[in-house]
Formats: C-alpha cells, sequence, structure tokens
C-alpha cells in the first residue's frame, strides 16, 4: 500500500537540486527540436546587459502562477516568492523539492534593453534556470544583469505566444554593481558585435578598472575605441577613456578581449597618448 507523505510548507533557502531533464526539454523546445533536428546555431557570441522578466506565454500557465500566489499568501508578482518556494515532506530536508518550479521552466524569460523587449533568454542548464529565479529575488538589488551566451534564431512559432525576439542561450548570468552602471552611464548595447561585447564588459567591470588605475575624482568626459590587431589571433578592442580633472584632458586606454565566449581584460587602465 502506497502511503502518502504530507509535506511540510516552508521559505527557507536549501540546496534542491531537481533533475536538469526539464530544462534541457526547454532548450528543445526553443530550438524547435520536435524533428530530431536543432534549429539553434549560437555560434554568434553575445554580453548583454538588461533587465530580465519571466513572461507566461499561456494562459493556464498565468492561472497556475495566480493560484500559487494566492495560496501562499504572495503578491501577484511575487515571481521569486513562487518560483523558489520550498516543501519539506516529513520535515526530511533532504525529500525538499519546490513545488512550483515547473511554471518557472515554461515561462518565457524576457530581456529588456532600456525597457524594449530585445531577446528571449533561455537556460542552458539548471544552474542557468536557479540563476534566473535569483535575480528576481528581492534582496537582489541590483535589476541589471549581464548575460553571457549564444544568439540563436528569432523564436519558433508558438514557442512564447506572440512575443516574437531573437533568442539567447544563456551560459551565465550575473548581476551589475550600481556603482559600475551609475558611474559609467553609456547606453548599453545589443551585446553582439566585437565592440559591443567589449563596451559591455567595461561598463560591467568598470569600477574595479577606475579604483586600480586611482582615478579618484576624475571625470569622464568620452569613450571611444579600436580594434588591436598586434597579437594574432585574437580579437582585442581598445577602449580609449577622456577624463577631465582640473581643466585638463587626460587620456586612458584598456584593452578588452572578446576572441571567444566569455570576454576579459586583455590588459588595464593604462596612460594613453592620442596620436596627432
Amino acid at each position: 500500500m502506497e502511503l502518502a507523505m504530507m509535506p511540510t510548507k516552508g521559505t527557507q533557502e536549501l540546496n534542491v537540486r531537481p533533475s536538469s531533464t526539464s530544462v534541457v526539454n526547454v532548450l528543445q523546445r526553443a530550438c524547435d527540436c520536435s524533428n530530431g533536428e536543432c534549429n539553434c546555431d549560437t555560434s554568434r557570441l553575445v554580453y548583454v546587459l538588461g533587465q530580465l522578466r519571466p513572461f507566461f506565454p499561456r494562459l493556464d500557465l498565468q492561472k497556475a502562477f495566480d493560484a500559487a500566489a494566492t495560496e501562499l499568501k504572495l503578491k501577484e508578482d511575487d515571481y521569486y516568492g513562487v518560483f523558489n518556494y520550498v516543501e519539506i515532506p516529513d520535515n526530511k530536508t533532504e525529500l525538499a523539492f519546490r513545488p512550483y518550479l515547473y511554471i518557472a521552466e515554461q515561462v518565457c524569460w524576457v530581456l529588456s534593453i532600456h525597457h524594449v523587449d530585445t531577446y528571449l533568454v533561455v537556460p542552458r542548464f539548471q544552474l542557468e534556470l536557479d540563476a534566473f529565479i535569483q535575480a528576481l529575488s528581492p534582496t537582489c538589488k541590483e535589476d541589471q544583469l549581464a548575460i553571457t551566451g549564444g544568439l540563436g534564431p528569432v523564436s519558433p512559432p508558438h514557442y512564447c505566444h506572440d512575443l516574437s525576439l531573437p533568442m539567447v542561450i544563456c551560459d551565465h548570468i550575473s548581476p551589475i554593481l550600481p556603482q559600475n552602471h551609475d558611474k559609467l552611464s553609456l547606453k548599453t548595447n545589443d551585446g553582439v558585435s566585437d565592440v559591443s561585447r567589449a563596451v559591455n564588459f567595461l561598463v560591467f567591470n568598470y569600477k574595479n578598472l577606475e579604483d586600480d588605475a586611482s582615478l579618484g575624482e576624475h571625470e569622464l568626459r568620452a569613450l571611444h575605441y579600436q580594434l588591436d590587431y598586434q597579437e594574432v589571433g585574437r580579437v582585442v578592442v581598445e577602449i580609449i577613456l577622456t577624463y577631465y580633472l582640473n581643466g585638463l584632458e587626460i587620456f586612458y586606454v584598456c584593452g578588452i578581449d572578446v576572441t571567444n565566449k566569455y570576454p576579459f581584460i586583455a590588459f588595464p587602465l593604462r596612460h594613453y597618448l592620442p596620436k596627432s
């Protein structure tokens, strides 16, 4: 005879790791793998900054979420509270599970840049989906996120109802610190070209670069860029920053290597003498 276990409801943070099979299915559905062949060519790299939010592609998912929020006595837009809610059967933490995670696995994740819906972001692995959910936490003060991945095709028909956008298959997601975004007030971009990826990476890491260069009260006035072809086989974007201090213009340059999926600092900020 099967015995039913009465779950204990809880909201504590637990290391709950469900099977990644459902996330694989999300990726297959996004890449239109229904005929045994996937149509996702993600060879074009993306490093983009923006805001992430869930979007319900079907009415039944929206109603399931609304019912869960009501059951848990949460606000109607508390996505984190619903998606990350934990139940513990018989007070056995090893059996803990998230009963509403299936909703997070089936919603569409929309990335907006300057309040314009730009991409549908698809988690490649379970860790990325968990990071998506964590980004919705009220304790996560940073609404700007950096997403690294590959650019896929426009979403297939009926994948996300009537919302048709290019897809990004996400390999990594990180919150951007407010001091970086506020200090370097550049207009973020789609993060596809080498220069766009380099500029976004600079915005994400600006505070550390600035501190290392001891710029102090220097006021940033302008930004220019050029490709550095000195290192064979590498794509390095030199970003030239013009600062203003005590009536004088001072120039610095740093190099961002964008050859592969994950950009990195080829050389830190250093003094630069413009060519006349």
